[in-house]
């Protein structure tokens, strides 16, 4: 795969099984996680664990850490900087 999409991409594409759907899934597990910036995540079965490493992938992005823009920041109801403080991830399964 090409460098651009880089290894997490090439991961979950070495994932995929012929006739699968899983990528556009996979890609919204990822997506909701970070997004909400979950610390921790129960997933309930497990077919063939693609879910899993897209849940997981999106754990280890959030602890990485990326820096949000101050205009993102507009909720006066959120502090952030608790939101964005390390927090104890988990991956129940």
């Amino acid at each position: 795969m090409d460098s651009y999409f880089g290894d997490f991409f090439g991961l979950m594409r070495k994932a995929l099984v012929a006739g699968g759907s899983e990528l556009g899934l996979g890609m919204t597990l990822f997506s909701l996680a970070v997004s909400i910036r979950a610390s921790r995540i129960i997933e309930i079965g497990r077919f063939k664990g693609f879910s899993t490493l897209c849940l997981a992938s999106a754990l280890r992005f959030i602890d990485a850490g990326w820096q949000e823009p101050q205009q993102h920041k507009q909720r006066p109801d959120i502090d952030y900087t608790d939101w964005e403080a390390p927090k104890q991830r988990q991956l129940f399964l």
